[in-house]
């Protein structure tokens, strides 16, 4: 994979990451969390008949998609005129990338979830925050694709999620999947949304718990 990046893959990477990475985005929410858990707002908010959990998510969906058109699209289509955007495109795989890219929106929600819900024991995750927007960065491919990492790292992204958020729906969409290989990088993000999920679940209801004792 990493002798099979061009020029013009490189262009299309990046110019589908500005997209691809403000539609999962999630990482405000973390400091949104931290924010109302340290002011009390967090009270409000449970109190909403969608649930906690639920509304953040819908909002952060809807964040994303308004700041994709209002912010993003603009210069995407800027730099598709200035510098093309030549990739072997089919409705096959645009229809794989956005399943891919659907539920990368879900991964990065229950991860940053769990991220902000630290919080309640740290009691301020602002250090936490930053870190893990270290980590994301660098082993998501966002910044550099992994078909430019070292071997050893390469590998080991292969057995955390955020590759799963960023690179591999980019990846699909570019033709540098193979199709028979698609199947498997769907399953594994299914994988890891099924156990961040469940431990989203298991840090909110004890955190909710937490929160009632110290009042809320």
């Amino acid at each position: 994979m990493r002798q099979g990046a061009t020029l013009d893959d490189m262009i299309a990477f990046t110019i589908i990451s500005g997209m691809t990475s403000m539609l999962t985005n999630a990482y405000d929410m973390m400091r949104g969390i931290n924010a109302s858990v340290l002011d009390g707002s967090i009270s409000l908010r449970l109190l909403l008949p969608l649930g906690f959990r639920t509304h953040y998510f819908l909002s952060q969906v809807s964040e994303n998609l308004f700041w994709s058109i209002y912010n993003n699209l603009p210069p995407i289509l800027v730099a598709v005129v200035f510098f093309g955007l030549r990739f072997d495109f089919t409705v096959q795989r645009l229809g794989l990338y956005c399943v891919s890219v659907a539920l990368a929106i879900c991964l990065n929600f229950c991860y940053s979830f769990i991220m902000g819900m630290s919080v309640i024991w740290l009691r301020n995750s602002f250090f936490l925050e930053n870190l893990s927007g270290v980590f994301y960065r660098l082993l998501s491919g966002a910044v550099v694709p992994i078909w430019f990492f070292p071997s050893w790292l390469r590998t080991a992204s292969a057995y955390l999620p955020f590759r799963y958020t960023m690179f591999e729906p980019i990846a699909i969409l570019l033709g540098k999947t193979p199709m028979e290989r698609i199947p498997a990088v769907l399953g594994t993000q299914l994988l890891w949304l099924a156990i961040l999920y469940g431990f989203s679940w298991l840090i909110w209801s004890s955190g909710r718990k937490h929160m009632m004792i110290q009042g809320g």
